[in-house]
């Protein structure tokens, strides 16, 4: 989860995910739109992080 409008990925976060074998990486932030990050990450806005939680 990022606060800035213009998120980034931090190494940790490669590290971590490759580390779980994570299939799906998103980072979640504040803003409304979706779009691609480097290496297959999505951000995504929270309200629809939130939606697609409760949809589980």
């Amino acid at each position: 989860m990022k606060r800035s409008l213009a998120p980034s990925v931090e190494r940790g976060f490669t590290i971590a995910a490759d580390t779980m074998d994570i299939a799906r990486r998103v980072v979640v932030y504040p803003g409304t739109e979706r779009f691609p990050l480097r290496g297959g990450i999505e951000a995504m806005p929270l309200i629809e992080a939130m939606a697609e939680v409760a949809r589980l």
